[in-house]
């Protein structure tokens, strides 16, 4: 009668503990899972919400600062030259040279001229490296290129070398239009480098930024076509 007994509670013991995990897996295990969820919801809401806050704490900031804002962009604008300086420009390429250890044999410029806009055409020169221009219909004012002819003489790495830093270097734009480097005697060693080149800066606005006849080392009309569809050196 006991070992009877002893059945039935192990078994209402096992039929109780069935439906104690039936009713985990039905009722209580999707409300945990609901429950992590909109735990993780909340948390990201408020990651956003953090984020927006920053962001907008950064925009008072700027505001609180806006008049010195306005100011600096003034400073800067009155910075900008009424009119090319020449000899900036030959400060530049005379830094490069000594910095190089070449000699200028010539450097002769020609008179600056406002840069039109609608003849930046890089469309198809950046499609064959495969990018899109960014420059193409862009309206600007105040950008003004100086047309200048250099000569330099040295070694043939020096003179490549002085030409690559007026191309990439981060003094000021100089476009290199076209170059000739060419030994001046064979098994010299001494190699002589004619470039054309094209210097830019941005002007003050609204003021002629050309430079008196008297100024410019050549009498030569500076032509208005598309400075930067030069001429490709040779070597």
């Amino acid at each position: 009668m006991k070992r009877a007994n002893t059945d039935i509670t192990v078994g209402t013991l096992f039929i109780v503990l069935l439906l104690a995990i039936g009713a985990w897996f039905l009722l209580f295990s999707p409300s945990l899972d609901a429950r992590a969820e909109a735990i993780d919801q909340t948390a990201a809401a408020n990651d956003q919400n953090d984020l927006l806050q920053t962001q907008l704490d950064g925009l008072l900031a700027d505001y609180a600062r806006l008049d010195e804002i306005n100011a600096g962009l003034d400073a800067v604008h009155v910075d900008l030259p009424v009119r090319e300086d020449l000899e900036s420009v030959r400060s530049t390429i005379n830094d490069t040279a000594n910095a190089y250890g070449i000699t200028i044999v010539d450097l002769t410029a020609g008179a600056p001229y406002n840069v039109d806009p609608s003849t930046l055409v890089l469309a198809d020169a950046a499609a064959a490296v495969g990018k899109e221009s960014t420059v193409d219909g862009l309206t600007f004012t105040s950008l003004v290129a100086t047309p200048m002819q250099l000569t330099v003489e040295g070694s043939y790495t020096k003179v490549l070398g002085a030409l690559t830093d007026l191309q990439l270097g981060d003094h000021r734009f100089v476009y290199v239009a076209t170059s000739e480097i060419k030994e001046t005697e064979v098994g010299s060693g001494v190699y002589d480098g004619t470039f054309s080149l094209d210097v830019f800066t941005y002007v003050t606005a609204d003021v002629d930024p050309t430079l008196p006849e008297s100024l410019v080392d050549s009498t030569e009309t500076p032509s208005s076509a598309n400075p930067f569809t030069g001429t490709a050196g040779t070597e």
